[in-house]
């Protein structure tokens, strides 16, 4: 297959991940290994939706840039089709229901409810039911990537959950501090 080819059917790739809301925005990366030892890859910051071949970030096996686009840093997290099996296979097949009732602190799990990569029923709801007294937030419709589409929300329910917490003093007493005044701005490490 020439390269042309090779980079029509990596923009295909994307626009379908975004359109069918497999990833939000600049979500992951896509990627192809062509046979001179270069790699196609998704840049850095680029909405998946609104990829062009004139975007393609080209580096060498080693990650240095060939053009004037950085390829995604998870582009350096990339395995063998045998690592990415068994890692997708241990996400599948392992089950930690039985690790749910040691939690001992205060738990929101925050989940949107048209994640198609980690369903909501399979997942967050099991956990939420399993780990006494958390708390769950569902965001209606939202996708897998919430950090880049809800991340306004999200900030205010961890903030809402921290200043209203149980037992924060306990667990994280700056935390608990800094929430009770309002004053204070910021809290260090949470934006």
């Amino acid at each position: 297959m020439d390269e042309q080819t090779i980079k029509r059917d990596l923009i295909r790739v994307c626009h379908l991940m975004y359109e069918r809301s497999y990833v939000v925005s600049s979500d992951g990366n896509v990627s192809v290994r062509l046979d001179d030892g270069r790699i196609l890859a998704t840049p850095t910051m680029t909405c998946k939706g609104r990829m062009t071949e004139d975007l393609i970030a080209i580096t060498d096996l080693e990650g240095r840039a060939l053009n004037d686009r950085k390829a995604s840093s998870e582009l350096a997290m990339q395995a063998s089709l045998k690592a990415t099996l068994d890692c997708a296979t241990a996400f599948a097949t392992t089950d930690f229901r039985t690790d749910l009732v040691a939690f001992q602190i205060p738990t929101l799990i925050i989940h949107g409810t048209g994640d198609k990569t980690v369903p909501i029923d399979a997942t967050a709801r099991r956990a939420a039911a399993g780990i006494p007294g958390s708390i769950l937030r569902e965001y209606d419709g939202a996708p897998h990537g919430l950090l880049a589409s809800h991340k306004n929300d999200i900030l205010a329910d961890i903030m809402n959950f921290l200043r209203n917490g149980r037992d924060l003093e306990q667990y994280a007493p700056s935390l608990a501090a800094a929430t009770r005044d309002e004053a204070a701005g910021p809290v260090p490490g949470v934006l």
